[in-house]
C-alpha cells in the first residue's frame, strides 16, 4: 500500500527501456475490500464503544483481587465493583450480538478473547498491571488494524482509475487486466 500517484512515477523513472512493469493493485468492488470496510466498521464500533476497554482495565484491579479468598469476599460485598462487573458484561453482549451478523467478525472475537486473557493474567498472577499491560496491547493492536486497513482500502481502485492513473505515466501499451477468480470459493475461510 504506497501513494500509487507518486510511486508510478518513480517506476517510470528508473525503469530501463524496454522494461515492464507489472502492478496488482486491490479492485475498489472487491471481497477484500468489502471485508476491509466491514472490519473497519467493527473498528470504529470498538472505538466509538470504548468503554469495554476502559471497563475492562478496571475490571482487572477486581480480579487481582479475586486471586484470593479474602479478595473475593470484599468483591461480593463491593456495590461499585458488581456495578462495574455488570456494566462489562453488557458492553460484551452488546459485541456477541454484533458478531453474528457479520461476514467477518473476527477482530470482534480478537477483542473478546484479548480482553478474556487481560482478566485471567490478572487474576493468576493476583497483578492488576500485567491484565492492564495486555488492555492497552489490545488498544494497540486495534489501532494498528485500524491503519492499515484504512490504507488498504485508501489505495484500491476501480478499472477507471487504474486506466487514468495509468494514463499519464508515460508508459506506453498499458493494458489493465481484473484479476478474477474462477471459483466462488472465499478468499478465506472462518474457523
Amino acid at each position: 500500500y504506497t501513494d500509487v500517484s507518486g510511486a508510478v512515477p518513480e517506476l517510470v523513472r528508473v525503469l530501463r527501456p524496454g522494461g515492464q512493469v507489472g502492478l496488482v493493485l486491490h479492485a475498489s468492488d472487491s471481497l477484500v475490500l468489502r471485508q476491509a470496510r466491514e472490519e473497519l466498521g467493527h473498528l470504529a464500533w470498538l472505538q466509538r464503544n470504548s468503554t469495554l476497554l476502559a471497563q475492562c482495565r478496571s475490571m482487572c484491579d477486581a480480579m487481582a483481587l479475586a486471586a484470593t479468598e479474602a479478595g473475593r469476599q470484599r468483591l461480593s460485598r463491593d456495590p461499585a465493583a458488581n456495578r462495574l462487573r455488570g456494566d462489562y458484561n453488557a458492553s460484551l453482549q452488546a459485541l456477541e450480538q454484533r458478531a453474528p451478523v457479520s461476514s467477518c467478525p473476527d477482530i470482534l472475537f480478537d477483542t473478546r478473547h484479548a480482553l478474556a486473557d487481560a482478566l485471567n493474567f490478572s487474576r493468576q498472577s493476583g497483578l492488576a498491571s500485567l491484565g492492564r499491560q495486555r488492555v492497552d496491547q489490545a488498544a494497540s493492536n486495534l489501532e494498528d488494524g485500524r491503519l492499515r486497513l484504512s490504507e488498504l482500502a485508501d489505495c484500491a481502485l476501480d478499472h477507471a482509475g487504474a486506466s487514468a492513473l495509468l494514463a499519464g505515466s508515460g508508459l506506453q501499451n498499458i493494458t489493465v487486466v481484473a484479476l478474477d477468480f474462477d471459483s466462488p470459493a472465499p478468499l478465506a475461510a472462518d474457523f
